[in-house]
């Protein structure tokens, strides 16, 4: 018993070095084999669920404990100071190659704060992978609490995944689901972590991608794509009724348009966030809000070389946040900017209504 014990300690060592030394010529990928021993070992690093949005940011290191980027928000607005509050997904929040820093939000920030010598707050509230619904939920449970001076809304990729999954709801029911994250035995826990073969062979079980485990993508849902404008409509509700309920509350609104670069983008999502930004261009006009528009300033028809600025289809580096940022300072100094220097002389501006 003892030699066979033996024997099959020394073939499972010799397998697992091998393993280790000829994986890459058996096609193992090695990000992804180490992604999903990270998640087996550590649980997801950036998010956590919650139980109207399915998940949020994890509430650590540089999440505050609302679960948004930044520091810690104060409801108490400090007199003087513009609030404005920033609503979105990744393309707000600020993605690992631009960082908070590098987000539009920062970005407009000290430049507002350059271009005027005034102070302002801006509250980053975009949490990557979110829909308008996420948004919509998350404002009337808490973001309106802080009212805001000025919203700016950022949306429109990831509502387009929504209405390409079969069987559509207008509430994106059929398409977003809970998330419960696996619980893994210690056994399993420590295999992961030492032995690669075993994390290998395991690791077609293990869902790490946020779309993948919170929506009905991850089962694998398939069926003919529908951008039809019924399907739209679900979109432009969500940002009508945030935006008028802002309204309502004393806030101005401005609405910005999502760049789309199609070298680096599906044609699926490059329609359908056409369509979303058209939404929100009519939305203004019917309504009376600010519009930022840098769909038209960094989009495919631009003559420069757009590949240093674009990570992917709708995701910009630095340089493309400067652009959103500058836009939305452009207009927010001819058409909010006045209206602040003329409550400026009230004793009341800035605190709280």
């Amino acid at each position: 018993m003892l030699v066979m014990l033996a024997t099959l300690l020394v073939l499972l060592i010799v397998s697992e070095l091998t393993f280790r030394l000829l994986g890459s010529n058996l096609g193992v990928d090695s990000d992804q084999l180490a992604r999903v021993r990270r998640y087996v070992q550590e649980g997801s690093k950036h998010y956590e669920p919650r139980p109207h949005t399915s998940y949020g940011l994890r509430r650590r290191g540089r999440v505050n404990s609302l679960g948004f980027s930044g520091d810690e928000w104060d409801y108490e607005k400090t007199p003087g100071v513009p609030r404005i509050l920033c609503l979105g997904a990744s393309t707000t929040q600020g993605g690992s190659a631009a960082g908070l820093a590098g987000s539009y939000p920062f970005l407009l920030e000290a430049g507002l704060e350059a271009h005027t010598g005034w102070d302002f707050e801006v509250l980053n509230a975009g949490v990557s992978g979110w829909t308008t619904s996420e948004t919509l939920v998350t404002w009337f449970l808490l973001l309106r609490d802080f009212e805001p001076d000025l919203i700016i809304i950022h949306h429109a990729v990831n509502d387009v995944e929504a209405r390409t999954t079969p069987g559509f709801r207008p509430d994106y029911l059929h398409w977003r689901t809970e998330w419960d994250p696996p619980q893994y035995s210690a056994l399993h826990v420590s295999l992961v972590g030492w032995s690669s073969l075993y994390a290998w062979l395991t690791m077609g079980k293990v869902e790490v991608d946020l779309m993948g485990v919170t929506t009905t993508r991850g089962r694998g849902v398939r069926g003919q794509v529908d951008l039809t404008v019924d399907t739209a409509r679900s979109f432009g509700r969500n940002i009508a009724v945030i935006g008028e309920d802002a309204n309502r509350i004393g806030a101005s609104v401005m609405l910005m348009t999502m760049p789309f670069y199609a070298p680096k983008g599906s044609p699926v999502r490059k329609v359908g966030v056409a369509q979303h930004n058209e939404i929100m261009r009519e939305l203004c006009v019917e309504k009376g809000w600010m519009l930022a528009d840098p769909a038209l300033l960094i989009g495919d028809k631009q003559t420069r070389t757009l590949d240093t600025v674009f990570l992917d289809g709708v995701h910009v580096g630095v340089e493309g946040n400067l652009v959103k940022a500058r836009m939305a300072a452009d207009v927010l100094e001819k058409a909010w900017l006045p209206t602040l220097d003329a409550a400026a002389e009230n004793p009341e501006f800035g605190s709280n209504r």
